[in-house]
């Protein structure tokens, strides 16, 4: 007698289902899920052989949340817990991930859980061994003793750490470097919409005002760049071939392979006395800290532009404030001490200035190098050989 067909699986789009819960929050719009994530088109499951009864083999695993739950199957090399704020989040990291696996004439896989929530996370991390998380919560983290890596979305790991109970031997990874395209030819594209008065022109356009009139060119600007990691790189890289004059400025305060003249930190004033904009790409630490302060901003010249790229929490906002309001100062703002914006937040319909909500290095593949990175490094760390993109606990960067 032939064995009845296998009753196929629900659609991959609602096979996963970590912990939902009735009520549920949107993410800000520089959020994740803004990002639509790709169709899950998991590597599984492998038609039944005759005989088999049904469960795994010995070469699958499973997709689950934490405490139990089977979602999908697939190869199982170790699991991977995925954790975010909100349950559909982790949902939608989990899809991309699986999208991931799924790619390429060798489909991979991996046992994905999904954490729902701060508290399951806390249960959960005796048995975690890799975490994947946009922005790991600050809990105690002295019950995670087989844990071994710690995948962020993210450059920086400001948002967690210091963490002092992470076991010594925890690894944290970030994507330093991956978004360093993205975020350059935003900062370009901010120094040239507001050296060409890109903003009143708008303006002008909404009031059905536009007049003729010169204006002014980046050919000769002098450009400072402070921080000179991948970002600061690809932005010096950029901006020379518009005859821009750069110089920059790095902890170490030495030039390195870079062919631009740099200084250390006690430098700085100089070195804003002496530019036409300035763009700011430095990790926050407990050293770069309030970094520009109103002392830095005071050197800047009249008419000069200041943009950031690189975390809230570097630039005095009440001394950029009072110079923006002022008009002898003009910036561009990506990112500000607290996030998301709210509406009476004070750089609202302040002229001379372009804001956007942190997007500089969110590109529309964002989540899917992220997946990438985080699966390279899990099998990286199978193979034994070291992890790309680690942040260094003491540094923060």
């Amino acid at each position: 007698m032939r064995r009845p067909a296998a009753r196929r699986s629900e659609p991959a789009r609602r096979s996963i289902r970590c912990g939902r819960r009735p009520g549920r929050q949107r993410w800000p719009p520089s959020s994740l899920a803004t990002c639509a994530a790709p169709a899950l088109r998991p590597p599984c499951p492998a038609p039944t052989p005759r005989g088999n009864t049904g469960g795994p083999t010995p070469s699958q695993g499973t997709i689950r949340r934490s405490g139990g739950g089977v979602l999908c199957s697939g190869r199982m090399r170790g699991p991977v817990h995925i954790f975010t704020e909100h349950p559909e989040h982790a949902e939608q990291l989990a899809r991309v991930v699986q999208a991931q696996l799924a790619r390429g004439d060798t489909p991979r896989a991996r046992e994905l859980v999904c954490i729902p929530d701060v508290a399951a996370l806390g249960r959960a991390l005796p048995e975690v061994e890799v975490l994947f998380s946009p922005s790991p919560p600050k809990i105690s983290f002295a019950a995670a003793a087989r844990l071994r890596l710690i995948q962020i979305c993210g450059a920086g790991a400001d948002h967690f750490l210091p963490l002092p109970d992470l076991p010594a031997a925890v690894e944290i990874a970030g994507m330093r470097g991956a978004m360093a395209d993205d975020v350059a030819e935003h900062a370009c594209m901010m120094l040239l919409a507001l050296t060409r008065e890109l903003p009143s022109f708008l303006r002008a356009q909404r009031d059905r005002k536009l007049v003729q009139r010169p204006v002014p060119r980046l050919r000769g600007t002098r450009l400072a760049i402070l921080g000179l990691g991948a970002i600061g790189r690809s932005i010096a890289a950029r901006a020379r071939p518009f005859g821009v004059h750069v110089r920059g400025l790095r902890r170490a305060g030495t030039a390195g392979d870079l062919p631009i003249d740099v200084v250390g930190p006690a430098g700085l004033h100089e070195l804003l006395g002496w530019c036409d904009a300035v763009v700011i790409c430095l990790p926050r630490t407990r050293e770069t800290e309030g970094f520009v302060d109103a002392a830095a901003i005071a050197c800047l010249r009249d008419g000069a532009i200041l943009v950031n790229v690189a975390r809230g929490g570097l630039v005095d906002e009440g001394a950029l404030l009072d110079r923006l309001r002022a008009g002898t100062l003009r910036a561009a703002l990506d990112v500000f001490d607290e996030e998301p914006l709210v509406e009476d937040n004070p750089f609202y319909g302040i002229d001379g200035l372009i804001m956007t909500p942190h997007v500089a290095g969110y590109g529309t593949d964002y989540l899917e190098r992220a997946a990438q990175l985080l699966l390279e490094n899990v099998d990286r760390l199978d193979r034994g050989e070291p992890r790309r993109g680690l942040i260094d606990r003491e540094l923060g960067y």
